[in-house]
């Protein structure tokens, strides 16, 4: 017969052992799910930064499109506006550098070919700018 007085007695004479036994499945699973969270934590950024650079880059798109919208309008202010945005469109985003500056030349031999003598009128001397120190 079983006599849980001996049980005890080793237990009690032996109760750091095993308490440090006990330990050790309870800190690899602590371990464990130290683990998992951060890979977890590590998805979830790379996520968030992927998705922060698509909204970037689609508000630097939607920019460029109302950019290019306002350079037709008939207030030089709203021209003015438009090429200062793209100014810093071309600045900011290496892909939008070159189609910047293609909109901005093709507004230039547009503006100067319908008025000539107009071609001293700041939205050109703006845009001149730009070229300029795009060229240093």
């Amino acid at each position: 017969m079983f006599h849980y007085h001996y049980l005890m007695e080793w237990v009690i004479s032996n109760h750091e052992e095993i308490r440090n036994i006990a330990i050790v499945p309870g800190v690899v699973f602590g371990v464990l799910i130290a683990l998992w969270r951060g890979v977890s934590l590590s998805r979830q950024s790379l996520a968030a930064q992927n998705q922060a650079k698509v909204a970037d880059r689609s508000h630097a798109a939607e920019l460029f499109g109302n950019a290019v919208e306002n350079l037709g309008n008939v207030k030089l202010e709203m021209k003015l506006g438009a090429i200062y945005t793209l100014r810093q469109l071309e600045s900011d985003y290496a892909e939008f550098s070159m189609p910047v500056l293609m909109v901005l030349a093709a507004y230039v031999r547009n503006r100067t070919k319908v008025q000539p003598d107009s071609a001293q009128e700041e939205d050109v001397i703006e845009i001149l700018k730009i070229f300029g120190n795009r060229l240093r």
